[in-house]
């Protein structure tokens, strides 16, 4: 039997199907002539993103310090830098947009798990 190429679109539904179905994988997949293994990839990747979508985002606290004189006089622009706990760090400018950061830390704490 010839591999069958489905969209994104067709898997989610085909994955929404079977978490109502109350089959095994091995039935539902047998049942639609499915791969068994690749309705698992499907069912796995849709969970782990709606988790991924769920998350909020998490600030933490931070603290201001003034410049060092010398590191002033080095950089003619304010930065901001903030440091993740996994090593991470992302510096910008001072007066960056906030929705910009929210969705940028977002996106950070997911592929780094700040």
């Amino acid at each position: 039997m010839a591999a069958q190429h489905r969209r994104r679109s067709e898997w989610e539904r085909l994955v929404g199907e079977f978490r109502g179905s109350g089959l095994t994988q091995q039935q539902f997949a047998d049942s639609r002539g499915l791969n068994t293994k690749t309705l698992e990839n499907w069912a796995y990747r849709l969970r782990r993103e709606a988790r991924a979508a769920a998350m909020p985002v998490r600030f933490l606290p931070v603290n201001v310090r003034a410049p060092v004189p010398d590191a002033a006089a080095r950089n003619d622009d304010e930065r901001i830098e903030v440091e993740c706990g996994t090593g991470l760090r992302v510096r910008f400018a001072a007066g960056v947009d906030c929705d910009y950061l929210g969705r940028l830390f977002s996106m950070l704490t997911r592929s780094a798990r700040c």
